[in-house]
């Protein structure tokens, strides 16, 4: 089992295919993790999820962070 974190920027993410059980696959190579490095381009608030629009020069992305049910949203979380 390949449990490699791989760096990618935006662009390739969203080009890569997903394999049933959840890996990404790029340029024939396997991993389980990706992380992407970006700005933080625009937020959208919920009464239990924020979403963030995330760019880095190659595409944006959004993505989805929920909050736990015993956290509020007004308290400072880490992503």
């Amino acid at each position: 089992t390949n449990n490699t974190v791989r760096p990618m920027t935006i662009k390739s993410l969203l080009e890569s295919q997903i394999t049933p059980d959840g890996r990404i696959t790029l340029d024939n190579a396997e991993t389980s993790s990706a992380v992407i490095y970006g700005c933080i381009r625009q937020t959208k608030e919920s009464s239990n999820f924020f979403d963030l629009i995330i760019e880095d020069g190659s595409n944006s992305i959004t993505v989805r962070l929920y909050f736990n049910n015993d956290k509020h949203p007004s308290e400072p979380f880490e992503y």
